[in-house]
């Protein structure tokens, strides 16, 4: 799914495609360069590479509590809001790629949030 995904929206400055792997077994071997050789070498994928390791004897990072990762491959869609608009090993069909695809496509089509107006400094003046 990575790999397509990479290519489909290739060049969309509002699509941004992260790597993580996240330890949760094998300590000695899942390390930061064997991940980066699987990341850039075996999948071939653009997208920048990070790594979170695992503590031993605690069975999720951080990173797999907070998204309730369940093993890898996992795929996470956030949008711009930090909306996780899809959380799961990956599609099971065409149509649900399909449908990944669209959400991607109206998540990045939709205008960018207005930001936080700037707090009064209190003195009455528009400064």
């Amino acid at each position: 799914m990575s790999q397509r995904l990479e290519k489909q929206f290739a060049g969309n400055d509002r699509v941004v495609f992260l790597q993580f792997q996240t330890v949760f077994e094998g300590f000695p071997t899942n390390t930061f360069d064997n991940g980066l050789k699987c990341v850039k070498g075996k999948f071939k994928l653009r997208a920048a590479y990070g790594y979170v390791p695992g503590v031993a004897g605690k069975k999720r990072s951080d990173v797999m509590a907070k998204y309730l990762t369940r093993g890898t491959p996992w795929h996470i869609i956030i949008d711009t809001e930090g909306t996780v608009l899809y959380s799961d090993f990956g599609p099971k069909s065409d149509a649900e790629l399909a449908a990944i695809v669209k959400m991607i496509e109206d998540a990045a089509a939709a205008p960018p949030a207005e930001p936080d107006a700037p707090a009064p400094d209190g003195d009455g003046d528009d400064d």
